[in-house]
């Protein structure tokens, strides 16, 4: 089944888009009344007359359940009005629920946008870049969205683009009047889809006369508000919600989108803890710092079934759109191949639905000094009880850890098991499987060739880096964000800014690793690290200082010197396993171990090491006061973003995308300009940044691409001016449309273009995305999370 068959079925639609072409108030002779094949290209506002007659040719614009939908104009002149999610974008033409004057655009956002259109006269490339923008903005406004759909018209060339999970992908453009049908069935289904194909989710509904929203899970209605969302396009895409049941319970909801080639899914790995028993996930006093599962369910939508006009139930996957692409292996979907050629792969996804207890609040929101060392003790107690279980992390980052209520402290919990995998595991079929949080990677991990397996000890390393993260930018307890004086220390100038790859310099894996190693292994560059720390975490700084030891101490230096230590490792080894747990002698070789490197340890000591450096902190610190909410400046999203491996790292496809040099985007640019009116091809100002290298793409295949930089990465973005546009006369004749071969790069993460935080000196980044090498990445994309 073709794409356009896929998304555009007949079980969608109410009026077979056939019947229309018999319509004279659209085509006569052969022609469209409104776009005669004479006329190489059509304005913006002759477009939106033409879906309007389009419309109406229908007797209704919409099904009589649904409201009506309006292809609009409003905004391709001027920027969408949404400062959060994207003010500096105009659409050329947007669907609407409603019909609204364009007097009134500004009461429209891109949470009211279900899809857009981009006209262009030349330039398919452009023309994608935009839409990629478009899409993006609307997938940022709009948690939970499924998939979004596009549509180019370049000349007379129109093409339907799908971006989902898995990225995007296109049908081949095709010509508007050698096609006439294929265009009526697309747009007839933008008017008459139910919005379940147009990418909602409907098992998210509301009820009438109530705003609420509601998801019904393993037979229980949960009262539900958005309390996360990642925000991007390919990837995870995870939102989590507040759930609240009939009995005032909360839970927490995630929806995320998996790779259907992993070996275990978090619901597994979580299944497999749970089936301990709750004693065996609780601290020593008997607190639980692992998630219990609720419920648990692969999401499904309605899909035709081969009885004519019947709909079926089936899983939500990504693969629904790319059936020619599917490669199977032993009766399962694995993959999609990127194009026809099949040079290489891109992830399936299924809409995964987890109810989670008990329900946390983010780690920033700490009362005291106190109840945090307490919280990252908890989190050393989980990384032991996965430990036990042979079961690692990976991924030990800032929002990882939550907070809860258990008596009359705030303890903690880890959260977000999607990258966990059981020890000795097989590899793992999934495109992506190293993972992490770049500011919180281990070093080792940091590296292209790392020398060790991920191991227990890298997520003892990532929580050390976490408190390091949270001493820098927080001032105190309730969300106090950090205000940075930039005459004595800017934000850009911190570590925990390179680290996350926000700083003014190189910005590679490769630097971050040797930022770390200069800075955090030595005890001399960490001294002057902790001077970066604010003032009221200088009761931890001892317990800091004696994490870095534990992690940092004993580091092998030479080949002799490797040999010594694994000769008195062996000796240590000796007497240890003579030793019971209570002997007194323990202690003393815990102290002779702990000059060993961290992984020449056994488990037992390194574990207990942690405990004991956070729980002497906490004999040491006195009790103080606890804040109230109302204390302090909240964080509004103002502090930075830890960004995930994968947003750092573009994965490079070898053989369906090329790198594509800066030159090569300046001359293409140079020679759209065509005449005096010629069309500005990517609607930039010219004091616009510099836009990043693009990559190319076969046509009719996957648009391969990053979750954006960095979670939460950050680029110079394309920002559209504010001037009158400089948009285009379409009278002109242009040259032959360019082949569909140069696709944008999908952002998964960060809202774009800068913009001033209200609680920092320093410019906050939309986040960036991944940093091009100069040649292509191998073991790290290919790894990437």
């Amino acid at each position: 089944m073709s794409l356009v068959d896929s998304v555009c079925h007949d079980s969608f639609l109410k009026v077979n888009p056939g019947k229309l072409l018999r319509k004279k108030a659209l085509r006569q002779k052969g022609q469209w009344t409104m776009w005669p094949s004479t006329e190489p290209t059509i304005s913006e506002l002759d477009m939106e007359k033409f879906l309007k007659l389009i419309s109406d040719s229908l007797g209704t614009p919409g099904l009589p359940s649904t409201k009506p939908r309006y292809w609009s104009t409003m905004f391709y002149n001027h920027p969408v009005s949404d400062k959060k999610y994207g003010a500096i974008n105009k659409p050329d033409l947007v669907l609407l629920m409603q019909f609204v004057e364009a007097i009134n655009r500004g009461t429209i956002t891109w949470k009211d946008i279900l899809a857009v259109m981009e006209i262009k006269s030349r330039s398919q490339r452009a023309a994608e870049r935009q839409i990629a923008r478009y899409v993006e903005c609307i997938f940022n406004a709009q948690p939970g969205r499924r998939f979004v759909l596009a549509l180019t018209v370049v000349a007379n060339m129109v093409t339907l683009w799908v971006f989902d999970r898995s990225g995007a992908i296109s049908c081949e453009p095709f010509d508007i009047h050698k096609q006439p049908k294929k265009f009526l069935r697309i747009i007839t289904t933008t008017f008459q889809a139910d919005l379940e194909h147009l990418g909602y989710d409907h098992t998210v509904y509301k009820k009438d006369g109530s705003e609420d929203s509601f998801i019904m899970l393993d037979g229980v209605e949960y009262k539900v508000s958005c309390i996360y969302q990642e925000p991007g396009i390919k990837g995870r895409g995870t939102v989590c919600y507040r759930g609240v049941n009939p009995k005032d319970q909360s839970v927490v909801i995630k929806d995320s989108w998996v790779d259907v080639a992993r070996a275990e899914t978090e619901v597994e790995i979580l299944e497999k803890l749970n089936a301990k028993g709750e004693e065996a996930l609780c601290t020593p006093d008997g607190v639980r710092v692992i998630p219990k599962i609720v419920a648990s369910e692969i999401v499904k939508t309605h899909r035709p079934c081969p009885v004519e006009g019947k709909m079926i139930l089936v899983d939500d996957l990504t693969s629904i759109f790319r059936d020619e692409f599917v490669e199977w292996v032993d009766g399962k979907a694995m993959w999609a191949w990127t194009s026809k050629e099949k040079e290489d792969k891109n992830a399936i996804r299924a809409h995964c639905r987890v109810a989670m207890s008990p329900f946390g609040e983010k780690l920033e929101t700490f009362k005291s000094l106190k109840g945090l060392v307490r919280t990252f003790r908890d989190i050393v107690y989980a990384i032991q009880i996965l430990y036990k279980a042979g079961i690692l992390h990976r991924d030990i980052s800032f929002r990882n850890i939550l907070l809860y209520e258990h008596g009359d402290q705030l303890r903690g919990l880890l959260i977000d098991y999607d990258y966990a995998v059981s020890v000795g595991r097989k590899t793992s079929s999934a495109i992506a499987d190293r993972t992490g949080t770049l500011p919180f990677m281990a070093i080792d991990r940091l590296k292209e060739e790392p020398s060790l397996p991920h191991s227990y000890f890298h997520d003892l390393e990532s929580l050390f880096y976490v408190l390091c993260w949270v001493s820098t930018l927080y001032s105190g307890p309730n969300n106090k964000e950090r205000a940075f004086d930039r005459a004595v220390l800017p934000y850009r100038k911190t570590e925990v800014a390179r680290w996350n790859g926000e700083n003014s310099g190189e910005h590679t894996m490769s630097s971050i690793s040797g930022a770390k190693t200069q800075w955090v292994a030595s005890y001399e560059g960490f001294e002057q690290m902790m001077k970066q720390f604010s003032t009221y975490f200088e009761p931890i700084f001892g317990c800091l200082e004696n994490l870095q030891e534990l992690l940092f101490t004993g580091v092998v230096t030479s080949r002799s010197n490797r040999m010594e230590k694994e000769e008195l490792k062996q000796e240590l080894e000796k007497e240890f396993n003579l030793l019971k747990e209570s002997d007194p002698l323990t202690r003393t070789l815990t102290k002779d171990f702990n000059k060993l490197p961290i992984r020449m340890r056994p488990s037992r000591i390194v574990l207990e090491s942690f405990v004991d450096a956070f729980s002497e902190t906490l004999q040491e610190l006195p009790e103080e006061e606890t804040i109230s909410d109302t204390g302090g400046k909240k964080s509004q999203s103002g502090a930075p973003v830890p960004r995930g491996l994968r947003e750092f790292v573009e994965k490079i496809v070898p053989g369906a995308l090329e790198d594509i040099d800066h030159d090569d985007d300046e001359e293409d640019m140079k020679s759209s300009r065509y005449s005096s009116e010629s069309e500005d091809e990517s609607d930039v100002d010219a004091d616009a940044p510099v836009e990043p290298p693009r990559h190319s793409l076969n046509p009719s295949s996957t648009l391969v691409n990053t979750r954006s930089s960095l979670n939460k990465r950050k680029m110079k973005e394309e920002v559209e001016g504010e001037q009158p546009s400089s948009k285009r006369s379409k009278s002109s004749v242009p040259s032959e449309v360019r082949s569909l071969d140069k696709i944008p790069r999908l952002r998964s993460s960060g809202h774009r273009g800068q913009r001033k935080s209200k609680d920092h000196d320093f410019v906050k980044p939309a986040l960036r995305r991944s940093l091009r090498s100069t040649s292509r990445m191998t073991s790290v994309q290919e790894d990437a999370k």
